[in-house]
């Protein structure tokens, strides 16, 4: 699962036609008197996120991507240069922000 501001979701690793329940989770805890500890569970249903992939990164036209833990919206551009290796890209990007590696991609 992967946190997008207080959501939980479970993003989908490729953009293939298998898809998981895409249900987000919200998780709240209160006290209630002295010494209880209350949760409360928020569910709801949300459209289909996925992980990047190098296809993702290779790609000309613009997407929209979402930045987690905090759901910042963000515009992923095509190449102005096709002399730009993508693992030097992905190496810079890393720098900035984590990306989980996942075999494959």
């Amino acid at each position: 699962f992967a946190r997008l501001n207080k959501w939980f979701v479970l993003p989908i690793n490729d953009h293939s036609d298998v898809k998981v329940p895409n249900f987000s989770f919200n998780f709240n805890f209160f006290l209630h008197g002295d010494n209880k500890v209350c949760a409360s569970v928020d569910v709801q249903r949300h459209r289909y996120i996925y992980n990047l992939t190098n296809k993702d990164l290779e790609k000309t036209s613009p997407s929209n991507v979402i930045l987690a833990p905090y759901g910042i919206n963000g515009m992923l551009i095509g190449h102005i240069s096709r002399d730009i290796d993508l693992n030097i890209l992905r190496e810079n990007w890393e720098r900035n922000y984590p990306v989980r590696h996942i075999d494959g991609l």
